[in-house]
This record gives structure tokens, sequence and C-alpha cells, in this order.
């Protein structure tokens, strides 16, 4: 009988957010028949692969839906790139200014950054 390996990606809870967005990242979107995507895109490019690949356009405001690994999350359309990086993804966005913190949302940083004394 053959043996089948299947890889199960870590859930939210137990992601560690030390990946940066230059990084590899396989697409775990649902597709159909219960398929993932599984192109290979950079962390950068989350945002066009999105759009070109699962068709995410539209208004800022419009709903969508993640279907990340059966997330099935409902939020604005401008939130989609942030709640995959954050939540699926890991990435982290380190302070270049003092070196020392990272902070899982860009917003998060830009906002560290206005106090942040250096190292």
């Amino acid at each position: 009988m053959p043996q089948f390996l299947s890889y199960t990606p870590p859930s939210s809870s137990t992601l560690a957010h030390d990946h940066s967005l230059d990084e590899l990242f396989q697409c775990w979107w649902d597709g159909e028949y219960g398929l993932h995507c599984n192109d290979l895109f950079r962390g950068n490019d989350l945002s066009a692969h999105l759009r070109d690949v699962h068709g995410i356009r539209g208004a800022d405001k419009s709903p969508v839906c993640c279907r990340w690994n059966r997330c099935n999350l409902a939020m604005k359309k401008e939130s989609i790139v942030r709640h995959v990086e954050e939540r699926h993804l890991g990435i982290a966005h380190p302070c270049d200014t003092c070196g020392k913190k990272s902070f899982s949302r860009q917003d998060t940083l830009n906002r560290h950054k206005k106090t942040c004394s250096g190292p």
C-alpha cells in the first residue's frame, strides 16, 4: 500500500513571527476540489499573488473571505494582505533603528519608530 506524505502548516497560535518579506512562501489558499494553490511567491509579492491568481480585487471596503487553509475569516479587502502576513505567514517587521524589537504588523512597527531612540 503506498504511503502518502502530507504537510499541515502550523496553526496561527503556534506560528513564530520570524519570517521576512524577502522569503519564499508556498500558497495555502484553498482552491477547487479542496486543493491548495501551492504556488510559490515572495512575501513582498503577496498582494499581487492574491490579486492576479485568486482574483482579490475591488474597493478596499469590499468584503472578502480568507481562504488560506480553511481560515474562512470574513474581512474587508484592505485587510487581507495584513491578515495573511500576520496570521498565516508569520512575517516579522524588525526595527532597523534599535535592532532590538520586531513586530508582526507594519503599522505597529511604524508607531514604534516614532518613539524609538535607537540602540
